[in-house]
């Protein structure tokens, strides 16, 4: 086989084969997610076909880079999707190659980058009472991290007690170390990927199709509890795609600025994601050709967001005007 596909969900060893592969030159071409984005150096690579604008000037650059990387010339080519903004970037490529890449924007009061900061600052040198972490109160942080009996407060220090190493735990893809098991129940059970928990619901939810490499295979069965996948081996004409319902809730507004008519604002949100059912679609022609209703728990996330806010002045005058508020939302959201 001169062509693979490669993405962050197959096993460690299957990975290492095929970089070794493209390598060797055994394998001409990979067809692959995000994963063959950073990290990987293949000099003999030619050229690099990008489907789909990968949503920043950074990535872009990152993708089409992974050909060319020897002493001759290499070929990128970008086929665009019929969106907005991709078509913004086929009529106006100037906005492209006459930006520089963004600047590569962390919040280190993230709850989540933070904590795995901490753990991992412990594990090398434990923090004393009363020592920060730049200008964070971080007492709060370690005092969950006891209860969680991860750390121990002995003294004026709090020590690492568990047994795990901490930075074997941190994704460089993902704020979550959480993973599901796929196993094959025709082959012992076999493990053959892993897929995030924060996509698990929408990829591999009961009655998914799961393609590996070419194989189909069909979820027979989620265990949300034990994080076991169990599927077996399918031949069918048709693909599966999840239908999730997305609800924000603003828990605080931190900044605002006012625009007349309307407002900016920032602040905290919770974000609940919810599989409610899914679809079969029918190969080349993407005729829905079945589904199935999904009770599945929804998926929590707090986090800062920016929006724009109607005033309540403006939506009391369309409903005078006799327009319905909801009509309004829906509108400005488009």
């Amino acid at each position: 086989e001169s062509i693979k596909s490669y993405r962050a969900g197959y096993l460690p060893t299957e990975r290492r084969e095929i970089e070794k592969k493209l390598f060797s030159g055994e394998v001409m071409g990979v067809v692959s997610t995000t994963a063959l984005e950073l990290g990987i150096d293949i000099g003999e690579l030619d050229s690099s076909i990008l489907v789909g604008y990968p949503g920043s000037i950074s990535s872009t650059w990152q993708q089409a880079g992974r050909a060319g990387r020897g002493e001759d010339f290499a070929l990128s080519i970008l086929i665009a999707g019929d969106n907005p903004i991709e078509q913004f970037l086929m009529y106006n490529p100037e906005y492209f190659f006459g930006n520089p890449v963004e600047s590569a924007i962390i919040d280190p009061e993230n709850i989540y980058i933070l904590v795995n900061h901490i753990k991992c600052a412990d594990f090398e040198i434990p923090f004393k009472d009363g020592e920060g972490f730049g200008n964070i109160d971080i007492i709060p942080y370690l005092k969950y991290l006891e209860d969680k009996k991860i750390l121990r407060h002995v003294g004026e220090k709090w020590y690492w007690t568990s047994e795990s190493y901490p930075a074997e735990d941190i994704s460089l893809r993902s704020t979550s170390s959480d993973s599901f098991v796929i196993q094959d129940r025709t082959n012992n059970y076999e493990v053959i990927g892993y897929i995030d928990a924060d996509t698990t619901f929408e990829l591999i939810h009961t009655g998914a199709i799961y393609l590996h490499q070419t194989q189909q295979y069909e979820v027979e069965n989620l265990d949300i509890d034990k994080k076991i996948a169990t599927v077996a081996p399918v031949n069918v004409d048709y693909y599966t795609d999840a239908v999730t319902k997305i609800k924000l809730n603003v828990l605080s507004i931190d900044e605002k600025e006012d625009l007349g008519k309307y407002q900016k604002e920032y602040g905290d949100v919770k974000v609940t994601s919810t599989v409610t059912a899914y679809n079969k679609f029918k190969f080349y022609t993407n005729e829905i050709v079945g589904g199935n209703k999904l009770k599945l728990p929804s998926q929590l996330i707090h986090t800062n967001s920016a929006w724009i806010g109607i005033k309540p002045s403006l939506l009391e005058r369309v409903v005078i005007a006799g327009g319905k508020t909801k009509d309004v939302l829906k509108a400005s959201a488009i």
